[in-house]
C-alpha cells in the first residue's frame, strides 16, 4: 500500500542540512550583533560609562562590527549558494534510490515542493549576478585609468584589465546557464524525479491512506485542546508586547543620546544639573525596560518551546492509544515543523556567534593595548572564547541530532494515523486565497505544477 514517508537523511545530506541551519544561525546572529553593536556604540560613545577604558571599548565596537559584518556576509553565500543547493541534490537522488528500493514509499509534499522549486538555483544567480556587475564596474574604470594615461605601468592595467575581462566573461556565461531551470544536468535530474509523482501515484497513495483512517473506530482524540490554544495565544501576547516594548526603548535611548550630542563632530549639549540628571535617571530606566523586554522575549521563547515539546509528549502518548483516530488538519502543523531541538541548537549557535564576535575583538584589543597588565586578559579571554565554541559544537550536535529525531518522530505519526499529506496551515489559507482568482481567469486546475498534486 503506497504512503507517506518523509527521507531519513544519510551522512552527505545530514552534514548539508547541518550547514545550512548554522549558516541561517549566523545570518541571524548578524542582525542580532548589528543591534548589539548598534547600542554599544551608544552607550561608549555618547552615555561614556567606560572612563579611561573608553578607546580600547571603542575598538572592540569596531571589531565585533567587523567580524558580525564579515559572517553575516560568509553565512549568506554558504546558506544560499553551498548549503541548499547541495542538500535538494543529495535529496533528489535519495528519492530516486529509495523509490527502487521502497518503491510504496512517497515523498511528503514538503519535499515535493523542495525538488520542484524553480527558485533553488536563485542564490547562485544572485551571487554570479552581483560578482560579474561588480567586475563590470571595475573593468570600466581599469578602460578609463588606462586611456587617461597610457604610459602609467601599461602591463599592470593590461593584466588587471584581462582578469577583470575574464572574470566578467565567465560570470555571464555562468549567469546565462543558471537563467532558468539551472543546468541542464540539474533539469533532467529533476525532471526525473518529478516523473516519479505521477498524479495517479499521489492519488492512489492518498485514497489507501484514507481508506485506513476509516478503519479507525475508536475515539477521535483532539490534538489541538483549549489549553494548548490558551497557551499559544498567551505566549503570542508576551512575544507581541516584549517586541514592541523592546524597540521603543531603543528608539528612546537613541533620543536621550542625542539629544545630548547630536553627531559626532558636534559640540556636546548641556542642560544644566537638573536635566544632566533626569536624561542619565531615563537613560538607565530605559536600559533597564529594554533588558526586562529582552528577558520577557527569551522566556517567551522559552515558553513556545516547552510548548512544542509537551505537544509531541502528547502526541506520542495519544498514539499508543488503541484503534484511536485523529484528523489531519491537527496533524498538518507537527508534520511540517522542523524539531525543537534544531530551533533550539539555532538559537545557541546565534547567540554563541554573537558573543564570540565580542570576545575574540576584546582579546586582541587587550594584546595591543595601552593599559598596564590589559595583556593578563587574552587568557582569561581566550579560555572564555573556547568555551563558547564548544557550547556551539554541542549546539551543532544537537541540530544534528533534531534533524533525525524529527523526521522519525513525523514518520511514526505517519505511520500510526495515515494523514494523508496534508500541507502545512499558512499553506492551506494561501490555496484558499488564490484558488477563486485562478478559476476566474478560466483556468480549473489550481495546481500548476502536477508533481505537487
Amino acid at each position: 500500500m503506497p504512503r507517506f514517508a518523509e527521507h531519513t537523511p544519510g551522512p552527505a545530506r545530514l552534514l548539508a542540512l547541518v550547514v545550512r541551519d548554522v549558516a541561517l544561525a549566523v545570518v541571524y546572529a548578524g542582525l542580532v550583533g548589528l543591534g548589539a553593536v548598534l547600542l554599544t556604540a551608544l552607550l561608549v560613545e555618547e552615555l561614556q560609562p567606560f572612563g579611561p577604558l573608553q578607546a580600547d571599548a571603542d575598538r572592540i565596537v569596531r571589531g565585533a562590527l567587523a567580524f558580525v559584518s564579515l559572517g553575516f556576509l560568509a553565512a549568506v553565500v554558504v546558506r544560499f549558494v553551498v548549503a541548499t543547493p547541495i542538500e535538494r541534490l543529495l535529496l533528489a537522488r535519495q528519492e530516486l534510490r529509495r523509490r527502487q528500493d521502497q518503491p510504496d514509499l512517497v515523498a511528503p509534499l514538503r519535499d515535493r515542493t523542495a525538488l520542484t522549486d524553480d527558485s533553488l538555483l536563485g542564490g547562485i544567480r544572485g551571487l554570479v549576478a552581483v560578482v560579474g556587475g561588480v567586475g563590470a564596474v571595475l573593468t570600466f574604470c581599469a578602460i578609463v585609468a588606462f586611456l587617461i594615461d597610457p604610459d602609467d605601468d601599461p602591463e599592470f592595467l593590461g593584466s588587471i584589465l584581462l582578469i577583470l575581462l575574464g572574470v566578467t566573461a565567465f560570470c555571464f556565461v555562468m549567469l546565462n546557464t543558471f537563467r532558468r531551470s539551472g543546468p541542464f544536468w540539474w533539469w533532467r535530474l529533476r525532471r526525473t524525479v518529478g516523473e516519479l509523482w505521477t498524479p495517479e501515484f499521489l492519488a492512489t497513495a492518498s485514497r489507501a491512506e484514507r481508506a485506513a483512517r476509516a478503519g479507525f473506530r475508536g475515539e477521535r482524540i483532539d490534538l489541538n485542546s483549549a489549553r494548548h490554544r490558551r497557551w499559544g495565544r498567551a505566549i503570542a501576547i508576551v512575544q507581541s508586547v516584549a517586541g514592541i516594548a523592546f524597540a521603543l526603548s531603543g528608539i528612546t535611548l537613541v533620543i536621550a543620546a542625542k539629544s545630548r550630542q547630536p553627531c559626532r563632530g558636534c559640540a556636546p549639549r548641556v542642560f544644566g544639573a537638573a536635566g544632566e540628571s533626569a536624561i542619565d535617571v531615563l537613560a538607565m530606566a530605559v536600559i533597564v525596560f529594554a533588558l526586562v523586554a529582552l528577558a520577557a522575549l527569551a522566556l517567551a521563547m522559552v515558553g513556545w518551546m516547552l510548548r512544542r515539546l509537551l505537544r509531541r509528549v502528547e502526541l506520542a502518548r495519544a498514539a499508543r492509544v488503541p484503534d484511536s483516530g485523529a484528523s489531519p488538519d491537527d496533524l498538518a502543523e507537527e508534520l511540517n515543523r522542523v524539531s525543537v531541538s534544531v530551533l533550539f541548537g539555532m538559537g545557541v549557535v546565534t547567540i554563541a556567534s554573537v558573543v564570540a564576535a565580542y570576545l575574540a575583538t576584546a582579546m586582541l584589543v587587550a594584546g595591543d593595548s595601552d593599559i598596564p597588565g590589559a595583556e593578563q586578559l587574552v587568557g582569561p579571554l581566550g579560555s572564555a572564547l573556547a568555551g563558547v565554541g564548544a557550547i556551539a559544537a554541542a549546539a551543532i550536535i544537537a541540530i544534528a541530532a533534531g534533524h533525525l529525531s524529527g523526521v522519525r518522530h513525523r514518520n511514526r505519526l505517519r505511520a500510526r494515523w495515515t494523514p494523508g499529506d496534508p500541507p502545512a496551515p499558512d499553506t492551506r489559507r494561501v490555496r484558499r486565497t488564490r484558488r477563486p482568482a485562478r478559476r476566474a481567469r478560466g483556468n480549473d486546475d489550481p495546481r500548476p505544477n502536477p508533481y505537487l498534486a
